[in-house]
């Protein structure tokens, strides 16, 4: 894995790109909801009306009104400034014990909308009028060979890739700042992955770190998962399925709204395809929204995207 000193989370191990796409100013909130109390100026003992003629005295400055400090409640873990805004979310959630996740939109209006998304590179269309309504607890696999955009269209999901057309809005917010906040990429080839000579250990003390989450919180994920880890040995040792889910483990414990994987099923064989497959429907269930891409959909797929068309999928960037 790359340094802590990039980009925050593990968003910092990859270069941010341009912003995507038109969308609103990124303007801080204020830092304190304040409502003016009112009320008039009382008259302060020993003030005087002045004697004719008199010069008048300065009148005391009226008393600075109490703000009304009352919070609202952050229902996720406030881990820094930044995340302070994922986090502050109005309501008690629902019936089910769930806290709300950051930024939830209304259920009817969809967690992810892109529409008619393109973005074409020097060799040509990248992907092509892509459009996608996505909700939580939704597995989205993006089908296609290496050279078919899949990944582009993946980063574009998750605001880290520049298009040309369209719009993409995460939790009904199209900043491209506040959807890097709602979206951790778990796994995505060069750009974001573990050093492969670093120990296990290693990994999940940098994971919890650079996630600013609890190293206890990171191997928690990993068992919900079913992974066993050999803390001793190298990340580059690792079966490729145990890498990739100590890598979805990872994203995870950070508590985004979406959590994005590259090349799910590169690498593997059938039984280690189905694991993976199987650790996405865990995530899922917990009420987050997965972006795998991958030569063929699982059968848990929920919903399955082409970046083109399949007679023009030839020659693009990955």
């Amino acid at each position: 894995m790359d340094s802590a000193g990039d980009d925050a989370g593990r968003a910092r191990r990859q270069s941010d790109p341009d912003e995507t796409g038109p969308a609103p100013s990124d303007e801080e909130p204020p830092e304190w909801p304040l409502r003016e109390t009112g009320g008039a100026a009382r008259p302060v003992a020993g003030d005087e009306p002045a004697e004719a003629g008199g010069v008048e005295p300065e009148p005391e400055p009226e008393p600075e009104p109490e703000p009304d400090r009352t919070m609202i409640v952050p229902l996720a873990p406030v881990r820094s400034p930044a995340a302070a805004e994922t986090a502050i979310v109005p309501g008690l959630g629902e019936a089910t014990g769930h806290a709300p996740i950051p930024g939830e939109a209304e259920p009817s209006s969809g967690y992810l909308v892109a529409q008619g998304l393109s973005a074409t590179g020097p060799e040509g269309p990248v992907f092509t009028s892509v459009s996608l309504t996505a909700e939580l607890g939704e597995v989205v696999t993006i089908v296609g060979n290496a050279g078919t955009g899949r990944t582009a269209l993946l980063l574009a999901l998750s605001g880290r890739f520049k298009y040309q057309a369209g719009t993409l809005t995460v939790a009904g917010d199209g900043r491209p700042g506040r959807i890097r906040q709602l979206v951790a990429v778990a796994c995505a080839p060069p750009a974001v992955v573990f050093e492969e000579n670093h120990t296990v250990a290693a990994v999940l003390t940098e994971s919890a770190l650079v996630g600013d989450v609890s190293e206890a919180e990171v191997r928690r994920r990993c068992d919900d998962l079913g992974l066993e880890l050999d803390t001793g040995a190298a990340f580059g040792q690792l079966p490729r399925d145990d890498q990739m889910l100590l890598a979805l483990a990872s994203a995870w414990a950070t508590d985004p709204g979406v959590i994005a994987v590259d090349d799910l099923d590169s690498g593997v064989d059938d039984a280690a395809t189905a694991r993976l497959w199987a650790a996405t429907r865990v995530i899922a269930d917990d009420r987050r929204l997965v972006l795998a891409t991958a030569v063929r959909a699982g059968s848990g797929s929920d919903r399955v995207v082409h970046p083109r068309p399949l007679a023009s999928a030839h020659g693009a960037p990955r």
